[in-house]
């Protein structure tokens, strides 16, 4: 680590050793220097997401593995992350939700089943309870997932 006023071999133990230059002002025009731990904003421009066009899921539906396709629907009849679409079990014959736990905030949330959604969980007759399977039927992890 290296003393930002001065340039000088900052040293490996606690500040109030430091030479005095450490511990006042940097000269005009110098970055302030850091301490451990504290993360600097970099003003940066963000690229806002943009959805995927009718275009596009017609081409994944075309050419993506088939085990894909439920997952995907999934998302896109819920809106929910990745991270919530993958653990989600299968509901119940009837019912007119699907129960999960967000990730994000760790609340239990329970997602309507939109009718299209519905219809298209029927035609896939699996009998295990998680919903998104792989072609080997076992559950996909987010790892496997994000690189399929």
């Amino acid at each position: 680590m290296i003393c930002a006023p001065r340039r000088h071999p900052a040293p490996a133990i606690s500040a109030p050793s430091c030479p005095s230059c450490c511990r006042s002002a940097p000269p005009a025009g110098s970055a302030l220097p850091t301490s451990p731990g504290v993360t600097e904003k970099v003003e940066h421009e963000v690229e806002p997401h943009k959805p995927w066009s009718d275009r596009a899921f017609e081409a994944f539906f075309e050419h993506a593995r088939p085990g894909l396709h439920l997952p995907v629907y999934a998302a896109l009849y819920t809106g929910q992350r990745s991270v919530d679409v993958l653990p989600m079990v299968r509901p119940a014959p009837g019912a007119n939700a699907i129960e999960l736990v967000a990730r994000k905030t760790g609340a239990e949330v329970f997602v309507p089943i939109h009718s299209e959604y519905r219809e298209i969980l029927t035609r896939t007759h699996i009998d295990h309870p998680a919903l998104h399977l792989r072609e080997d039927g076992q559950p996909w992890t987010r790892a496997a997932y994000r690189t399929a």
